[in-house]
C-alpha cells in the first residue's frame, strides 16, 4: 500500500488539506458512499508516513467491513472512489483558491445567460481582480481569455468598436502566452537532452524552431517600445540563454529584470525565472568549464531561499534534484557552515522517501568535504535507502573515503560495483556517464601506483590530470596523486 495511488496523493496533502478532504468526503453533495468515507477515516489514521506495519489492504478492507471476507477487487473500487474524489476536491479547491481563475471560469460560461449591465460589472471586477496580483505563471493566458470574454459580450451587444478593440487584444495575450509556453517547453527541452538521452528533433515544436525568425521578431517588437510586449523580450532571453551559453548580455538582463521585480512575481512565476539563470549556469560548467560559474549559482540560490522561494511550483517542497544541486554548489564554494543550515532547515520540505537516509547521505558527502573520514564512513553505512539521484554520488565519495582511511582492497570492490551500475539501466545522458567513467579510470590508477608504485605511471597521471579540467573531482585525484611517493 506505501506505493500505492492513494498513499502517495495524501502523502503530499498538508494537515489542514487532510482536514478540509474530510469534510468534502463526509459531503452527501460530493460522496453518497459511507464506505468510502470509512476507507478515508481508516487511511487518515496512518497519515502522514503511511509506514506503520498494519498498514495493508487487508486491514483496511476489514475497517471497512468487520468481518467480510477480503475481496481485493471490492477494495480496488472503493480507492478508485477515493482517488476520484481527490481529484475532485484538488479541483474545486483550485478554483477557489484562484480568485480570477474562478471569475473567469464563471463568466465563459454564463456570458450567454446573464444580462448586459451584470456581465459588464463582472467584467471590469475581474479585471481588477487580475491587476491586482503579483505576475503569476498564468497571468498571460487570464488577460488573453478576459480579452475573448469582452470581445463575446461585446459582439453579442453590437458593440462592435469596442469588440474590434478586445480582439486586437486577445490577439496580443494569446501570442504573448504562446511565446511564453514556447519559451518554457524549449529550456525544459535543452535541459533534459543535457542530462538525459537524446531524442530526435523532427517533431512539430523542432521544424516550428527552426524555421521562425525569432530575431527578426524580436526586434521589431523592442522597437514598440510597448510595456504589454515586456513577456515577450523575456521569452526571447530564455531562449538565448537556452540556445547560446555565451550570451552573457541577455543573462545580465534577464537576472538585472529579476532582482528588480521579485516582489512583483509570486513563487511560481519567481521559480521560472530564477531556474533559466540557474540552468545558463549549470550549463556552463558542464559544456565550457566555468569554475567561475560556481559563485554565481551560489548567489543565486542563496538569493531564492532568502526571498522563500524553494524553486518549486507550488513551493510547498523542495525537488530532490534542486536539493542536490545547492549542497553541491554550496560545496564546491566551501560554504561548510551554510550547508549545516540548510540541511537542518530544508531537507524537511525535500519530497523524498527516507529522510534518514537522505540526511545521512547529505552529512557523509558534508563530513568528506571538512576531512572527517571516519564520520563520513558512519554516515553512510546508516543510508538503508538508494535514492536514485544520489547512487553515483555515494559510491565516489565511498570510494575517496576508503582511499583516505587505507582501505584499499574495499575500495576495488566499489570501483567494480560502480563500473556495474553505470553499465545497467541509470537513465543519463552518455556525457554523464562518460564523466564518471572517466573518474573510475583515473582513481583505479592512482590506487594501483599507490598499492605498486610506478614513477613513469605517476608522472603520467599528474600530466593527465592537470590537462583535463573535466575529471570530476580532479581537485582531490591531484592531491592525493602528489602524495605518492616512492
Amino acid at each position: 500500500m506505501q506505493n500505492s495511488s492513494i498513499t502517495k496523493i495524501l502523502k503530499n496533502f498538508s494537515k489542514e488539506e487532510i482536514k478540509e478532504f474530510g469534510r468534502f468526503v463526509s459531503s452527501p453533495y460530493f460522496n453518497t458512499s459511507e464506505a468510502t468515507t470509512l476507507l478515508f477515516e481508516e487511511l487518515k489514521k496512518h497519515y502522514p508516513l503511511f509506514n506503520k506495519k498494519d498498514y495493508s489492504r487487508e486491514n483496511l478492507f476489514s475497517a471497512v467491513y468487520g468481518s467480510r471476507v477480503y475481496n481485493y477487487e471490492l477494495l480496488r473500487k472503493l480507492i478508485s472512489n477515493l482517488i476520484i474524489l481527490t481529484e475532485e476536491f484538488i479541483f474545486i479547491k483550485t478554483i477557489r483558491s484562484d480568485k480570477a481563475l474562478k471569475k473567469i471560469t464563471v463568466l465563459d460560461n454564463i456570458n450567454q445567460y446573464g444580462s448586459g449591465s451584470s456581465i459588464e460589472n463582472k467584467l471590469g471586477d475581474l479585471e481588477e481582480t487580475i491587476a491586482e496580483r503579483k505576475i503569476y505563471a498564468d497571468h498571460l493566458k487570464d488577460k488573453a481569455i478576459f480579452n475573448k470574454i469582452k470581445y463575446n459580450f461585446f459582439v453579442n451587444n453590437n458593440r462592435f468598436k469596442e469588440a474590434s478593440e478586445n480582439l486586437s487584444k486577445y490577439g496580443d495575450f494569446t501570442l504573448c502566452h504562446f511565446m511564453q509556453s514556447f519559451a518554457d517547453i524549449y529550456k525544459l527541452k535543452m535541459q533534459v537532452l543535457s542530462s538525459y538521452k537524446k531524442e530526435t528533433g523532427n517533431s512539430a515544436f523542432d521544424i516550428f524552431f527552426r524555421n521562425f525568425d525569432l530575431e527578426g521578431f524580436s526586434a521589431e517588437i523592442d522597437e514598440l517600445k510597448n510595456n504589454t510586449y515586456f513577456s515577450l523580450k523575456e521569452s526571447y532571453l530564455f531562449i538565448k540563454l537556452n540556445s547560446d551559453l555565451d550570451d552573457f548580455k541577455a543573462y545580465n538582463e534577464l537576472k538585472a529584470q529579476l532582482y528588480e521585480n521579485i516582489d512583483q512575481y509570486d513563487h511560481a512565476y519567481a521559480c521560472r525565472v530564477i531556474t533559466v539563470l540557474l540552468n545558463f549556469r549549470l550549463s556552463r560548467i558542464i559544456h565550457k568549464k566555468d569554475n567561475e560559474s560556481y559563485k554565481e549559482l551560489f548567489s543565486l540560490y542563496k538569493f531564492s531561499l532568502e526571498h522563500g522561494n524553494l524553486l518549486s511550483f507550488h513551493n510547498k517542497f523542495m525537488n530532490l534534484v534542486t536539493y542536490r544541486n545547492i549542497l553541491f554548489i554550496a560545496i564546491e564554494v566551501k560554504e561548510f557552515d551554510w550547508i549545516r543550515k540548510f540541511i537542518a532547515e530544508y531537507l524537511q520540505y525535500v519530497r523524498a522517501d527516507n529522510k534518514d537516509s537522505l540526511e545521512n547521505i547529505s552529512l557523509g558527502i558534508l563530513s568528506f568535504e571538512i576531512s572527517d573520514f571516519a564520520k563520513t564512513l558512519e554516515y553512510i553505512m546508516k543510508v538503508k535507502y538508494d535514492h536514485e539521484i544520489f547512487k553515483i554520488d555515494v559510491k565516489n565519495i565511498l570510494m575517496k573515503t576508503y582511499y583516505e582511511l587505507g582501505y584499499y582492497e574495499t575500495a576495488i570492490s566499489v570501483i567494480d560495483a560502480t563500473k556495474h551500475l553505470l553499465s545497467g539501466g541509470m537513465n543519463i545522458s552518455e556525457g554523464v556517464k562518460k564523466l564518471h567513467l572517466m573518474f573510475i579510470k583515473y582513481y583505479t590508477e592512482l590506487l594501483n601506483i599507490r598499492l605498486n608504485y610506478d614513477d613513469f605511471r605517476h608522472h603520467k597521471l599528474i600530466k593527465e590530470l592537470n590537462e583535463d579540467e573535466s575529471i570530476l573531482s580532479r581537485g582531490w585525484l591531484l592531491a592525493k596523486a602528489a602524495e605518492v611517493q616512492n
